[in-house]
């Protein structure tokens, strides 16, 4: 199963509600990822939120450095 959701590693998002969505430190950004496998998601699309294409770079750069070395790919 797979979901997609707006993210952003750092300051909240304006106008969205932060359980569904990926946002905070990474360590918050991390345990919604973990209940979402809990849940049975084992795909998530991430949608960044940013207000221009250099923040746009800085968020998946955050996510690149802060989320991915965290997490584990199962399956082939």
């Amino acid at each position: 199963m797979s979901v997609r959701v707006v993210t952003r590693i750092g300051s909240p998002i304006p106008d969205n509600d932060p359980e569904t969505s990926l946002q905070g430190d990474a360590a918050a950004v991390l345990n919604k990822i973990q209940r979402y496998s809990e849940a049975g998601v084992d795909r998530i699309v991430i949608e960044p939120r940013s207000s221009d294409l250099d923040d746009f770079l800085r968020q998946l750069a955050r996510f690149a450095d802060e989320i991915t070395p965290h997490l584990s790919r199962t399956g082939a």
